[in-house]
């Protein structure tokens, strides 16, 4: 039997209602596929945040051991590295400040060895060596000052690197570590001399919050300036 007129059009307005419920649906389903994309990655970034936290929190609290370097206190035995390092950089930073056959003759490795033998051996100051891979790169000194007009201060007596890692902050972190234990000794000033000539070195202590007012003393026929900061 035929369909009449108001049958079709019925149908009609049924199938096109039922097309834009079916399209109401599928955006509707879009939407909500959209929303959960959206959560979920809002969750991943949320983890990821968490992850590089607790890594940056993980390197702050193993002194950088997953960074590739390491610091730690000198040791017995530990003469020839502290020795090599100190000549070496010496070799690299002082060539166009201190005249050559003052320059050869405090770079004498046996010299050094020596020196940094005796320091060991009597237990003076409190030294440290930053390794980088497994080699040593750095090294650091320090103790009570030795100028009678600044005895309550520590002195950092030297911090040494080799010049193919410079650039690199492996100075910064060896400086943290060195400052964070002369105020966990109780000191609350910590004084440096170094050469006028220089800049290089005199730019990274006054990045690290030291200043100087100025007081020099002859040193290796040159000048060398105090800086010092408070802890």
């Amino acid at each position: 039997m035929g369909k009449s007129r108001k049958e079709v059009f019925f149908y009609k307005v049924l199938g096109t209602y039922s097309e834009y419920l079916y399209g109401l649906y599928s955006v509707w389903s879009i939407n909500r596929m959209l929303a959960k994309m959206m959560q979920s990655c809002n969750v991943a970034l949320s983890l990821t945040d968490i992850i590089i936290k607790a890594v940056k929190q993980n390197l702050q609290n193993d002194g950088g051991v997953n960074m590739g370097y390491m610091i730690r206190k000198v040791q017995a035995g530990d003469e020839a590295h502290l020795a090599y390092i100190q000549t070496e950089s010496w070799k690299a930073a002082f060539r166009d400040i201190l005249p050559e056959e003052i320059l050869q003759k405090n770079t004498e490795i046996n010299r050094a060895t020596a020196m940094y033998q005796r320091l060991l051996d009597e237990h003076t100051g409190n030294g440290y060596i930053l390794e980088v891979n497994g080699t040593p790169h750095c090294i650091a000194w320090w103790d009570k000052a030795r100028d009678n007009d600044m005895l309550n201060y520590a002195e950092l007596i030297c911090i040494h690197s080799l010049q193919d890692n410079w650039g690199k902050g492996y100075g910064t972190k060896m400086m943290e570590r060195v400052l964070g234990d002369i105020k966990a000794a109780g000191y609350a000033k910590v004084m440096l001399w170094v050469f006028t000539g220089n800049d290089r070195a005199r730019k990274f202590y006054k990045a690290r919050g030291f200043v100087t007012h100025g007081k020099t003393k002859p040193c290796f026929e040159t000048q060398e300036i105090c800086y010092e900061r408070n802890l």
